[in-house]
């Protein structure tokens, strides 16, 4: 006679499935009719069996014993535990920056329920600030998900890196990392704007365009909006690009050369307009060689770059090779052409010099979001650009 056996077991655990397969197999066995007694018990085994049964029995029971360890161990195995759920947290960007402090935060986007103990800001002059190691470290109040908080008593022109952290069951999440840099100190102009400022090449800059509406003795500097009496001006005049206000609050007043060159002085008590030599001066420390500074058209590869504001909210795409390694932080205002339209808005910073060429033309800067150089040549001096100021101490 033949018998079968077939065994399947399948056991289940969250996530993992096991199956015990034994294959279907036949014996032959033999009936021993002159024997009338049981053979003695082995493992439950009693006789009218021989040694392929007994063999088969052990192997179904030793099967069982073994998925049996397997299944234990797995229920107290650590990876079978049950895990901390995340906490993922995002950095704010870097705001406000002066020569001392700053602005950023954090917001939560998953697990705020996830038992959360503790978040804020760490930030170090090192990549990579950490609750253990950092320069300075904030802890937020409340429960907000977003927080925002200043951070203090940083030092002059210095660059920092700042992430938002959130503690949760034993472990910190951290945020992605923002690098900025302080500023050398701050000037105010007559109408109150307050501007960052910088040193380089021996003189101190502003880090911002300029967006004074008065000359330093008070009198007003005419806003012409229509495209004829912005051609036939014969004296200073300002403009928002596209006589947009909300422009203005984010790239400063564009300027015609006559508002450059008026004696009642459109920079702070102290500042005036730099000149083409003091750009020059400054292209040489950001690496653009004496032979090239005096030239005109595009000069250097990165030198642009190393001036422009990083990132592509303000600038266009693909802002190249955009650094800001300085902190004077271009930010392309675009320009206002002698014949009263405007053109370029993020895609090209445009930079008055306080030096004409002739009667008609006066230098200036370009920096364009398509490559990282300086472009250096004359322009109508009725045509509205950025300005930035320099105190020199010579």
């Amino acid at each position: 006679m033949k018998q079968q056996y077939n065994a399947t077991s399948v056991f289940n655990l969250p996530g993992v499935l096991f199956t015990a397969i034994h294959q279907p197999y036949s014996e032959r066995v033999k009936v021993q009719d002159n024997k009338k007694h049981k053979k003695p018990s082995f493992l439950g085994l009693t006789g009218n069996t021989d040694v392929n049964r007994i063999s088969r029995s052990l192997r179904v029971r030793i099967n069982a014993l073994f998925t049996g360890f397997l299944l234990l161990s797995l229920i107290f195995s650590p990876s079978c535990s049950k895990q901390i759920d995340p906490v993922i947290i995002a950095t704010d960007g870097i705001s406000d920056i002066t020569s001392s402090s700053a602005v950023s935060g954090g917001t939560i986007v998953y697990g705020y329920d996830n038992g959360i103990t503790g978040r804020g800001l760490v930030w170090d002059t090192l990549p990579d600030p950490s609750v253990t190691r950092h320069t300075g470290k904030l802890t937020a109040e409340g429960s907000d998900p977003v927080f925002r908080m200043d951070i203090r008593g940083l030092q002059q022109e210095t660059v920092y890196y700042v992430r938002a952290w959130a503690s949760h069951g034993g472990e910190v999440a951290y945020g992605n990392e923002f690098r900025f840099r302080t500023f050398w100190g701050s000037v105010t102009d007559i109408d109150g704007n307050t501007y960052n400022t910088l040193r380089a090449a021996g003189m101190e800059w502003t880090a911002a365009n300029l967006s004074v509406s008065r000359y330093n003795n008070g009198d007003e500097i005419p806003n012409p909006e229509g495209i004829h009496e912005w051609r036939s001006a014969s004296e200073g005049a300002w403009s928002y690009y596209l006589h947009d206000e909300e422009l203005g609050a984010v790239y400063g007043k564009l300027y015609n050369f006559h508002a450059v060159a008026d004696e009642r002085g459109i920079c702070p008590a102290g500042w005036q307009v730099p000149s083409d030599r003091h750009w020059q001066r400054l292209e040489a420390e950001l690496g653009i060689s004496a032979a090239d500074a005096g030239s005109t058209g595009l000069r250097d590869r990165y030198a642009g770059g190393n001036l422009k504001a990083t990132g592509t909210v303000y600038w266009r795409d693909p802002n190249a090779l955009a650094t800001d390694r300085i902190g004077f932080s271009a930010l392309p205002g675009g320009y206002r052409h002698s014949d009263g339209r405007s053109y370029m808005l993020r895609r090209s910073a445009n930079f008055w010099t306080s030096t004409p060429l002739g009667e008609a033309n006066a230098w200036y800067r370009n920096i364009s979001s398509s490559n990282g150089g300086i472009y250096r040549h004359i322009f109508l001096i009725n045509s509205g650009f950025s300005i930035r100021c320099i105190r020199t101490g010579d």
